[in-house]
Formats: C-alpha cells, structure tokens, sequence
C-alpha cells in the first residue's frame, strides 16, 4: 500500500514538472517533402514485381501455353502459344504454326503477330489480350500443368483431363473417351455420359 502510494505521488511530481515546462510552446517543425524526393510509388512497383515473380509462374516458363479470353462480348475462345524456332519466337497452335513476336516489359510478357491480336500476359496467369482498341481480361496455364486435352500430363487427381470425377472415369468404356472439338465461338456441349466437356478449338 505504501510503495503504491509513493508511486502516485512520483507521478503527480513528474506531471507538476511537466506543467511547468509547458509554458513555452513547441517551435513549429518544417515536415514538408520536396516531390523529387517522394519514390514510394516506384518502391511499390518494384516490391510488387519481386513479390510476383518470386512466388508465382512466369509465362512460357514451362512451355506452351493455353489462354482463354472473350472473343467479342459473349463468346470465349482458346489460343495455344507455343515456344518455337529455338526460343526466339512464338507459334500458334504448334511448334509449326505461324510465329509471332515476343517482348518482355517489366510487368508483362507481349505477344504479337498471332490470331491478329495481342496478349499481354503478366505472372501469375492472367493478363489482357488486345484486339484493336479495347482490351479483355484473360486467364492463362501451361499445358504441361494439366491444360491439354489429354497430351499433356494430368492434374494432380485420380483421373485425366475433362473428367468431373473419379466415377465418371470408370463409366467410360475403354477406347470411347476423347471429345470431338467444338468450332471457336458455340457454347460447351457435353458429350454424351461420362464423356469430357470440351469448348473451343485449340488453334486458328
């Protein structure tokens, strides 16, 4: 109880001190920045791309790609962008189909001379195609990551591409599975029991 006692009145001395030094008035500080010397914004960018690419996937990292994306308003399409001619271009469809350009920004990954668009494509999977004036979201996965329709190796599940489940699988006759390839714009049709969804042609 004492030792309480003599703290509170420690504390209301060290307060009376404080009271009395208060008469003065703090001097104004100058805490104005010069512009020039604000690069936070810059800082960021950077911060951001080495976060980016430390922890997600470069495209053509691990070969060709599969990108989806609007083709117009409504329809989806699918492109194939392969890796070609030693690195130094890139194919649609195939290794042997007409090539386009490649340059790197900062940020992206430009693909151009290919389906008579461009694609922007960033880290991490997405990115932008162009098509004249306006720019689409698109979504994109390299096909050894399990988006080929079945050249590729499959996801990391039981069963292949297209499969729902693992039951699914087992219906299909041996021999029978597969699906026919839809022309680019008609809505996914499913084939028959225990047969894949497919959407889209996967080249042109």
């Amino acid at each position: 109880m004492i030792g309480r006692s003599a703290g509170t009145m420690a504390g209301l001395l060290l307060l009376g001190a404080c009271a009395q030094l208060g008469g003065e008035p703090i001097p104004p500080m100058d805490t104005s920045v010069a512009p020039e010397s604000l690069e936070f914004a810059n800082v960021r960018a950077d911060y951001d791309r080495a976060v980016e690419q430390s922890f997600t996937e470069m495209p053509f990292a691990n070969g060709a790609l599969s990108v989806t994306g609007p083709d117009g308003m409504a329809d989806l399409a699918t492109y194939r962008l392969v890796p070609c001619r030693g690195g130094q271009a890139i194919c649609a469809g195939s290794d042997a189909g007409p090539a386009g350009q490649l340059r790197r920004t900062p940020d992206w990954f430009v693909v151009t001379g290919l389906y008579g668009r461009t694609f922007w494509l960033s880290y991490g999977g997405d990115g932008y195609v162009q098509r004249g004036g306006e720019y689409w979201p698109i979504a994109w996965n390299a096909r050894p990551n399990g988006t080929g329709d079945g050249d590729a190796p499959s996801l990391e599940t039981p069963y292949p591409h297209g499969y729902r489940t693992l039951d699914e699988r087992v219906a299909v006759p041996v021999g029978s599975a597969g699906g026919a390839m839809l022309p680019l714009g008609n809505p996914p049709q499913a084939q028959g029991p225990g047969r894949p969804l497919t959407m889209g042609a996967d080249s042109g």
